[in-house]
């Protein structure tokens, strides 16, 4: 017994300490993917957002999404600057040296090199992603034992959608990260009877819905978890007051939480109801190009795709135990979060990433329960590590796959680099996703195209396209047209009738050049006639993780009449 304690004490923290390097690796790796040029539409609106709070604006006036992220990002700017690597500027763009000179001044960055923050919340994101390693395996250690919380630990650090979603600089991992710290905090107020723990783990909740809305399913998780607790004690029939009057407690702490970090419903009512109302309206259905399928079914498609099906198979199990053994407070935060994914019609996959966690956390306990019903001494070792290592295959394969596509040279990259280098006397058409987008509110030349000559022609609907000439008072040399996502929700055209007024416009259907991170020989075109996948301008590939296909092409026409 001595000597197991002596294992357990060492290798424990051993064991964990590389899952969590592992688990960092795996989300820093790539991180400066396709920098220093925008793609991600939703990177910039948190790091500008931080930026502006250095410069002393704290108010966004913007909360479709909550400022959590960005006031984080604030926080870490200054340290990051000082340690963190500057991103490279390629010399074909031509651009004066003297004006991407790196800063340790953030609104100095901010203005001449904004890549560089973009790249230090990246990190930030990274680290929150990891840091919800040490969490689950914490949180774990409440359900069972260390051995469950080390085999949850390892499932969540190679989680696909945990690894993919920590490379961009959003609120996903952050709000992930607060939302399972509450939680097991509340946890362990429940297995330690303790009320404080419950009022801080409540607290927390707040923050974390100050980083991200969809995480107040957890506030009501602690709620009912506590409510549970004081049913099985007796305590809600004697004493129903005092229960209900520490739930009343920890509803105003969690709401105390959240104000801290977004202030706004009471300091600037006015915009921020405004903003509520127009996300409202936004999340009455969904995304332009998100398969028309029920949510649900998306939430256990992505369950899949992320986690691996022995991972998903042994978490299903995991929860029947959970269930036969009526430890109902495991189940209720799953079953709050399903609820809401279930009615919502608006889904993307980092949706997914707060239940995560707990089917990782499922199949290590159906993992664990095994193991303790096996007498072999042999089995009991083996068996459990054969399933834990097919749990981590699947996930671990995918991720080490997508960070060598984010590796890859973007084909929107390829596309502007090979525009630059034609001596085109004339304009260049180019819808949105066929270039980099331009960061804005800063100096040039990040703040415009990077090619003068490009022209954006999304706002310009089919049957006017003959008007672009006019239009720039110039010819069009080429037209460049992507197959990264679907046109803007605004334009009531499908992709192909879209495409095909381009190619009437250029009066061929012959690209002269087409770039495509998956085709070798450049002849050929991706004909799949599939809408867009929801993430598909999330990433630099489609479908990373099941690909039968060409990648996102961007196909060159020559305008025929052009010069």
């Amino acid at each position: 017994m001595w000597n197991n304690h002596i294992n357990n004490k060492f290798i424990i923290p051993v064991c964990l300490i590389g899952v969590v390097f592992m688990a960092l690796w795996l989300r820093l790796d790539a991180a400066g993917w396709s920098l220093p040029f925008r793609f991600h539409p939703d990177e910039w609106k948190y790091v500008s957002g931080a930026a502006r709070c250095l410069d002393g604006e704290w108010n966004p006036n913007y909360f479709r999404n909550p400022p959590g992220f960005s006031y984080a990002s604030a926080l870490w700017y200054p340290l990051w600057l000082r340690i963190g690597p500057p991103v490279r500027t390629p010399e074909w763009l031509g651009i004066d040296p003297m004006r991407l000179r790196p800063s340790t001044d953030p609104i100095t960055t901010f203005h001449y090199r904004p890549f560089d923050l973009v790249l230090g919340s990246r990190v930030l994101s990274a680290m929150f992603g990891a840091g919800t390693v040490i969490l689950v395996f914490l949180l774990a250690k409440e359900l069972s034992h260390h051995r469950v919380g080390l085999i949850a630990a390892a499932m969540t650090a190679v989680s696909f959608a945990n690894v993919r979603e920590s490379h961009f600089a959003v609120n996903d991992a952050a709000m992930t990260f607060f939302l399972t710290l509450a939680l097991g905090w509340g946890m362990r107020g429940m297995r330690l009877d303790s009320l404080r723990w419950f009022y801080m783990a409540s607290a927390v909740s707040g923050v974390a819905v100050a980083f991200k809305y969809n995480a107040f399913p957890a506030t009501a998780a602690l709620l009912l978890v506590w409510l549970l607790r004081s049913l099985r004690k007796g305590i809600l029939k004697s004493h129903a007051g005092k229960v209900f009057a520490e739930l009343a407690i920890a509803a105003v702490l969690a709401m105390v939480g959240f104000l801290l970090i977004c202030p706004f419903p009471v300091l600037d009512a006015e915009t921020f109801f405004e903003e509520m109302g127009k996300l409202s309206n936004a999340a009455r259905s969904g995304w332009p190009g998100q398969e028309k399928i029920w949510s649900g079914w998306l939430f256990l498609k992505s369950l899949f795709i992320s986690e691996g099906v022995f991972t998903v198979c042994l978490s299903f199990v995991g929860i029947a135990m959970l269930a036969r053994k009526k430890m109902w407070e495991w189940l209720l935060f799953p079953a709050c979060y399903l609820a809401l994914i279930f009615v919502h019609p608006l889904y993307f996959m980092r949706f997914s990433l707060p239940a995560l966690p707990w089917f990782s956390l499922a199949a290590a306990f159906c993992v664990f329960s095994l193991s303790q019903r096996i007498e072999s001494c042999y089995m009991k070792i083996t068996l459990p590590t054969l399933l834990v290592v097919l749990c981590l295959i699947e996930p671990l394969v995918k991720d080490l796959r997508s960070n060598f596509l984010f590796k890859q040279e973007d084909s929107r990259i390829t596309c502007l680099k090979w525009l630059r280098g034609q001596p085109a006397n004339g304009f260049i058409a180019a819808d949105l996703y066929a270039v980099p987008i331009p960061y804005r509110g800063m100096a040039e030349p990040w703040n415009t195209s990077l090619d003068p000559r490009v022209v954006v022609i999304d706002q310009i609907p089919s049957s006017q396209m003959p008007e672009l000439q006019r239009a720039l008072n110039a010819p069009a040399a080429y037209v460049a047209v992507s197959a990264f996502a679907v046109f803007p929700g605004y334009l009531d055209e499908t992709y192909r009738q879209r495409r095909e007024a381009l190619k009437r416009f250029a009066g061929s259907d012959n690209p002269v050049q087409v770039f495509s991170v998956f085709q070798t020989d450049q002849t050929g075109v991706n004909d799949s006639e599939e809408s867009a996948d929801v993430e598909d301008t999330y990433s630099t590939v489609r479908r990373l993780w099941e690909r039968k296909c060409n990648g996102p092409g961007i196909e060159i026409y020559q305008v025929m009449n052009g010069n």
